[in-house]
């Protein structure tokens, strides 16, 4: 992860905004969660591997290029940034759902037949397709960036359904 070396200036604006009060709460929370992850043995993934595990991995292939402020800045990002993105996304499909009576009816008895207790855990809501179908639209229409979320294609490489194969380590932009 070199992006401050692509972007020198975007790491000067982070560097001043670390030091800004509106970030204090995420902040000290992605510091802790740093702290104690750095408790994992050398090597030793979070289970399951999670961004954090992403960071501290590019850190030790390239120290020099994602330094620890660089790292806390990353985390930080993913703390703040999620929270307005996930917020965005709900917000658009509550609005869609209420303004699809057959969408929201449908939705409500599948949501009834299976629930029994509220508040509702994901590990039932997750299991039910309807719902899950009304989540799919609502991140497809709604989703929670508008760039795309780079991936390295794996070591043995990738077909596409289309028959295109993507040689290994490509970087590939994707979109939810």
């Amino acid at each position: 992860m070199t992006w401050p070396r692509h972007t020198p200036w975007l790491e000067r604006v982070i560097r001043f905004l670390l030091g800004k009060p509106i970030f204090n709460g995420d902040l000290q929370f992605s510091r802790k969660q740093i702290a104690e992850r750095r408790t994992l043995s050398e090597g030793q993934v979070h289970s399951p591997p999670d961004f954090l595990d992403n960071f501290f991995e590019a850190h030790r292939a390239d120290p020099e290029g994602s330094a620890e402020e660089i790292l806390v800045c990353q985390l930080l990002s993913n703390v703040a940034a999620g929270g307005d993105t996930a917020a965005g996304t709900m917000a658009g499909s509550v609005f869609n759902t209420l303004n699809h009576p057959r969408v929201l009816k449908r939705l409500q008895q599948e949501l009834d037949a299976a629930v029994q207790e509220t508040p509702v855990s994901w590990k039932i809501v997750s299991t039910l397709p309807y719902p899950h179908a009304v989540i799919q639209e609502s991140i497809r229409f709604h989703p929670g960036t508008s760039f795309n979320l780079e991936r390295i294609v794996p070591q043995e490489g990738l077909r596409l359904p289309g028959g295109r194969f993507l040689e290994p380590s490509t970087v590939v932009g994707m979109h939810p």
